[in-house]
């Protein structure tokens, strides 16, 4: 699934995220007074960078079923946390973009559909705990 969820955020970065970026930033200034002019080193500098931000994010369910099988987190406080995570969705998809609201949402709702797959695949995984008897003493 890691491989697959990582081809499908390289994708998703260079077939939908590129295309709206590099317009915005075709858009982004009047012509009058901002001549554009696209270096084929920054374009490849930023195809890159969005598409490995996008395969890792990509990632998420996988970590977050990981760390649910492990026993390192509760799928419960997973849940509990959703409200900070879309928060913080926005927060990253501000940071890893070109500065516009519309490929913002683009990284972000995937993040949090991404989210809730994995939430609802760490509920699956997460190995139940095992609750010791303090009835009996065996070395008795």
């Amino acid at each position: 699934y890691s491989v697959l969820l990582f081809a499908a955020g390289v994708s998703f970065g260079y077939f939908m995220m590129i295309p709206y970026a590099m317009y915005y930033l075709g858009i982004a200034y009047d012509p009058a007074v901002l001549k554009t002019q696209f270096r084929l080193q920054d374009y490849f500098s930023l195809v890159t960078a969005l598409c490995l931000a996008l395969a890792v994010v990509f990632q998420l369910p996988v970590v977050m079923t990981f760390f649910a099988r492990i026993g390192l987190v509760e799928p419960a406080t997973l849940a509990r946390f959703r409200g900070h995570f879309i928060i913080g969705s926005f927060v990253l998809a501000a940071v890893l973009t070109p500065p516009d609201p519309f490929t913002q949402c683009l990284l972000a709702v995937p993040m949090m559909l991404l989210f809730q797959i994995g939430l609802w695949a760490s509920k699956i995984a997460a190995r139940p705990r095992s609750i010791p008897d303090l009835g009996e003493d065996p070395s008795a």
